[in-house]
C-alpha cells in the first residue's frame, strides 16, 4: 500500500497544487481583465473628452464664421440701402431743379407780360409743378436740402441774382446729401 498511498498523496498534492495555481491564475486573469477594462475606460473617456473639445472648437469656429458672414451681409445691405436712397434722392433733387428752372422761366415770362392770360396760366402750372416736386423732396430730405429748396421757391419771382445764389446753395447741399458716407 505504500506505493498507492504515495501515488494518491502525490496525485492529491498535484491536484491541490493545480487548484491553487488555477485559483491564483484566475485571480490574476481577473485583475488583468479589470486593469484592461479600466485602461480601456480611461482611454474611451479621454477620446470622448477630446472629441467634445474638438466639437466645441469646431462649433465656435462655425459660429464665428457665420457671424462674420452676417456682418458682411449687413454691411452690404446697408450699402445697398444707402445707394438706393441716394438714387431716390437724386431723382427727387433733379426733378425739383428741373421744375424750379421751368417755373423761373415761366415767372420771368409772365413778369414781362403780366396781362397775358397764357403767361399767367403757364406760370401757375409751373408753380404747381414746383410745389409737387418740393413735396417729394420734403419726403426725401435731409433738412438742409429742404431749406435750400424752400429758398429757391422764395427766389423764383425775385429778378435779382437771389435765384442763382439759392440754386447754387441747393446744389451744394444736394451734393453733400448724395455723397456716400465713409
Amino acid at each position: 500500500m505504500g506505493d498507492w498511498t504515495t501515488a494518491l498523496v502525490a496525485a492529491a498534492a498535484a491536484l491541490a497544487g493545480s487548484a491553487v495555481t488555477g485559483y491564483f491564475g484566475v485571480l490574476a486573469a481577473r485583475r488583468q481583465a479589470d486593469a484592461a477594462r479600466e485602461g480601456a475606460q480611461r482611454q474611451a473617456d479621454a477620446a470622448w473628452n477630446a472629441a467634445l473639445r474638438q466639437a466645441d472648437v469646431a462649433w465656435n469656429s462655425v459660429l464665428k464664421q457665420a457671424e462674420a458672414q452676417l456682418d458682411v451681409m449687413r454691411g452690404t445691405l446697408r450699402a445697398e440701402a444707402a445707394a438706393a436712397q441716394r438714387g431716390v434722392r437724386r431723382n427727387a433733387y433733379v426733378g425739383f431743379l428741373g421744375r424750379a428752372d421751368q417755373a423761373r422761366q415761366a415767372v420771368l415770362a409772365w413778369a414781362a407780360a403780366p396781362t397775358s392770360a397764357v403767361m399767367r396760366e403757364g406760370r401757375d402750372a409751373a408753380l404747381v409743378a414746383v410745389e409737387e416736386a418740393l413735396n417729394i423732396l420734403r419726403l426725401e430730405g435731409p433738412e438742409e436740402v429742404i431749406a435750400a429748396a424752400d429758398a429757391i421757391v422764395m427766389a423764383l419771382s425775385d429778378p435779382s441774382p437771389a435765384y442763382q445764389a439759392a440754386h447754387a446753395g441747393f446744389l451744394n447741399h444736394a451734393r453733400n446729401a448724395l455723397s456716400p458716407e465713409p
